[in-house]
C-alpha cells in the first residue's frame, strides 16, 4: 500500500457503498485517479476498495500525489528534494487537519552507540507524541485508515477488530514451530504472554484467549486506557496493563513464555528500538519465544543523534504537532541484540507490516531462549 499499516486495514475492509460515508470516492473515481496520476490501473480489487474508503476525492488525490511511486516517477515535475519535507520522504496517509504524517529521513543506517541520556530523551519524546495521538485518534494511530477515525469507528469497529486475524495466524504458526523444537514450550491456554506496544488492545484480545495471562505494555497511558476499557467490557479478566515510563522500565518487564511485538518498533528511533528488543528478549523464560517485527531498510534512511535532536528542536520551535515516525533497524543489529540477550534466532521472514511500498523492507523475527 501507499503507507504503513494500510495493508492490514485493506485486507479486512468490506466493499463500501458509494456515498455511504460522506462524499467518499467511488470505485470508478479510484480507477480514474490511478490512471491519471500514476499512469496505471490499481493493483487489484482490494486496492480499489481500500482507496474508495478514503474520506473524499481530495484525500484520494493527496494520497496518490504524496506516494513514493509518484515522487519517484515525477520528481522533476514536483520538485522533490531530499529531506523530511519532500514528497519522496512523506507518505500521505490522511488529510484531516491536525493528523500527523510520516517522517522519513535519508541515507544508510547502522545502529549508533547512543548514550543512556540520549535514549531516555528519545523515549520521552516518542511517548509524548503517542500520548497525544492516543488522546485524539487512538484507533486510527494503530491502523491508519480513514474508517478508523473516531467519528467513523463504530461503523467499522468489526473490521478494525478483524484486522487482528492475520496477527493471530502468525502467532499460532510461530508457536507451533517453536513447539516442534522445544519440549518445554507452553501449551494453548497456558503460560504468560508479554505484548510490547499493545496500543488499544487490537491483538491483545486474541492473546488473552491463547495464554493464561497477558501483560499488555505500551508507552501511552491514553492507548492503554482505551484498551483496558474495551477488553474489560469484552470480559477478558486475565490481562494486566503496564505503562513504560522510561527505558529503565524495560529491564523490569515480567517474565514471559511468549512475547509479541508488531507495527511498533518501526515508530521508534534505532536506540529506542534496540532497548525495546533487548528488554523483550531478556524477559523470556527458558524455552520461551519472541515474535517481533522491524523495518530492516528504508530507501534513503539514516539516523544521527545530533541531526535528530536538531530536527526535533526545530519541530518544537515551529509549533509542530506529534509525528508518527518511521525508522529502520538493520538486520545485523537485530541479530546482535538477540545474541546479547542469550537467545537464538529460529526464523526470519519477510513481513507485510509496511504494506506494498517498495521503499520499505520489513522482517519478522522468531527468537527463542534455549
Amino acid at each position: 500500500m501507499l503507507y504503513p499499516g494500510a495493508d492490514h486495514a485493506r485486507r479486512h475492509l468490506t466493499a463500501i457503498e458509494p456515498g455511504s460515508i460522506g462524499a467518499m470516492p467511488t470505485e470508478t473515481d479510484v480507477i480514474a485517479a490511478f490512471r491519471w496520476i500514476l499512469g496505471r490501473p490499481p493493483e487489484d480489487a482490494a486496492a480499489i476498495r481500500f482507496h474508495a474508503g478514503l474520506a473524499d476525492d481530495a484525500a484520494l488525490r493527496t494520497t496518490l500525489l504524496g506516494s513514493p511511486e509518484f515522487a519517484a516517477g515525477y520528481a522533476g515535475i514536483v520538485g522533490a528534494a531530499e529531506g523530511p519535507g519532500s514528497p519522496a520522504n512523506r507518505l500521505g496517509h490522511g488529510t484531516r487537519a491536525g493528523l500527523p504524517r510520516y517522517w522519513r529521513p535519508a541515507g544508510p543506517t547502522l545502529l549508533p552507540d547512543a548514550l543512556p541520556e540520549e535514549t531516555a530523551r528519545l523515549f520521552a519524546e516518542i511517548a509524548e507524541a503517542w500520548q497525544a495521538l492516543g488522546e485524539t485518534e487512538p484507533h486510527y494511530s494503530v491502523l491508519t485508515h480513514e474508517a478508523f477515525l473516531q467519528d467513523r469507528l463504530e461503523t467499522w469497529r468489526a473490521d478494525f477488530e478483524a484486522s487482528a486475524d492475520e496477527d493471530a495466524a502468525l502467532i499460532d504458526d510461530a508457536r507451533a514451530r517453536v513447539a516442534a523444537h522445544f519440549a518445554q514450550a507452553v501449551e494453548e491456554g497456558a503460560g504468560a504472554c508479554l505484548e510490547l506496544g499493545a496500543g488499544v488492545g487490537r491483538v491483545t484480545r486474541r492473546l488473552a484467549t491463547r495464554f493464561a495471562t497477558v501483560t499488555a505494555v505500551d508507552i501511552s497511558t491514553a492507548h492503554l486506557a482505551v484498551a483496558e476499557t474495551e477488553l474489560r467490557r469484552a470480559g477478558h479478566g486475565n490481562i494486566r496493563f503496564h505503562r513504560l515510563g522510561a527505558p529503565g522500565d524495560l529491564a523490569t518487564l515480567p517474565a514471559a513464555d511468549f512475547a509479541y511485538c508488531r507495527l511498533v518498533l518501526q515508530h521508534n528511533p534505532p536506540p529506542v528500538q534496540a532497548a525495546m528488543i533487548a528488554g523483550l528478549l531478556k524477559a523470556l523464560r527458558p524455552g520461551g519465544a519472541a515474535l517481533f517485527q522491524t523495518v530492516s531498510r528504508i530507501d534513503g534512511y539514516a539516523w544521527d543523534a545530533a541531526a535528530d535532536a536538531a530536527r526535533r528542536a526545530a519541530l518544537r520551535a515551529g509549533g509542530g504537532g506529534p509525528e508518527m515516525e518511521m525508522h529502520a533497524l538493520a538486520q545485523g543489529d537485530v541479530f546482535r541484540l538477540i545474541a546479547e540477550a542469550g537467545c537464538a534466532p529460529l526464523e526470519v521472514d519477510r513481513d507485510t507490516a509496511t504494506g506494498e511500498d517498495p521503499g520499505f523492507l520489513s522482517h519478522m523475527y522468531l527468537a527463542v531462549r534455549p
